[in-house]
């Protein structure tokens, strides 16, 4: 069912976003803080397959209020 709502070609894209970021957040004096923060986003990019359609609709619904002007 997720392949065939396009959820794995956007996880893989996540992925490979989140490694490149990786490779940048090495270069800078916040390595330790950003490696951290980038560690929690692969743990999230990694579960989303698991989570329910709720789940994902809540996170989702969180992330988009946290983003969008008050």
């Amino acid at each position: 069912m997720a392949a065939r709502a396009g959820i794995e070609p956007v996880l893989a894209f996540f992925q490979a976003c989140a490694a490149a970021a990786a490779s940048e957040i090495e270069k800078s004096a916040d390595a330790q803080l950003h490696a951290q923060k980038l560690a929690e986003l692969r743990g999230i990019i990694s579960a989303w397959p698991k989570l329910s359609p709720e789940l994902r609709a809540a996170c989702l619904a969180v992330t988009r209020s946290a983003i969008q002007p008050q």
